[in-house]
């Protein structure tokens, strides 16, 4: 499968920076995205094992950024809780390409790879 999609105007380099910090607290930017990453990622911080709170907004319609505010109960910091999240939507998307290949080839579809 092809993956060379245009990004949306607006959207370019992601650069992650780290707004303040401690044990227990992150506030992250990821410049060069919008809802959609922030979103899953939001949802499944929620859904983890540690976290108490977790949220994101886009400060402006028209820049490509989000802050990311995770608030955990100190078993593990923010940065191992965003490693993890990041990780599990990486294992999402895969499992989402497999059965999406699966059934195309179900369906006699031809691929790219």
């Amino acid at each position: 499968m092809s993956a060379n999609l245009p990004r949306p105007p607006g959207l370019g380099e992601v650069k992650f920076e780290v707004q303040s910090e401690d044990d227990r607290t992150g506030v992250y930017v990821i410049h060069g995205e919008d809802h959609t990453i922030g979103n899953l990622l939001e949802k499944v911080l929620i859904k983890m094992k540690g976290v108490e709170f977790a949220n994101y907004e886009m400060p402006h319609p028209l820049e490509y950024k989000i802050v990311l505010r995770i608030h955990t109960d100190g078993s593990i910091t923010p940065r191992e809780a965003l490693s993890r999240a990041l990780d599990e939507i990486l294992k999402m998307i895969e499992e989402f390409r497999s059965e999406f290949t699966k059934e195309l080839k179900r369906l006699g579809k031809e691929i790219e790879e």
